[in-house]
């Protein structure tokens, strides 16, 4: 008996980022671009990680056919050296800020279709009334 076996990949494309935050302070991320228009997620990553523990996550959404963004919060960039239990008041405002620029980077790539049905509630619609309520959600 001869078995074949054939693997689909999607031509996704993987590349990193450079975004500049609202106060100016350089953002890193990973974006992986669908081949056609699609949806956007925005994966944000644990105060004990980098945004590389998503890579694996992200690709497979995107062969899947969506657009994902990863990117490191302020202070987690490479390999953190530190957990944060609880952030302050100043880094939750950063951090709410931050994912509001990335949610604001990622709608803007051209593959990026923010009325793409999706099958739970529409992302981009609640998005910032997600990231507004980001610091409420951690303290």
């Amino acid at each position: 008996m001869l078995i074949l076996a054939f693997v689909i990949t999607a031509s996704a494309e993987k590349r990193d980022v450079d975004f500049n935050a609202a106060d100016g302070f350089a953002l890193k991320g990973t974006l992986y671009s669908a081949d056609k228009p699609a949806p956007g997620v925005l994966l944000l990553h644990q105060c004990n990680a980098n945004r590389q523990i998503y890579d694996h996550l992200a690709a497979m959404l995107n062969t899947a056919g969506y657009n994902v963004l990863t990117f490191d919060f302020r202070g987690f960039g490479g390999k953190p050296s530190r957990t944060i239990q609880k952030p302050t008041a100043e880094q939750q405002k950063f951090m709410a800020s931050d994912i509001d620029t990335a949610l604001s980077f990622l709608k803007s790539k051209s593959t990026v279709n923010p009325s793409s049905p999706c099958p739970n509630r529409p992302f981009f619609d609640t998005a910032r009334s997600e990231a507004s309520s980001f610091e409420a959600a951690i303290t």
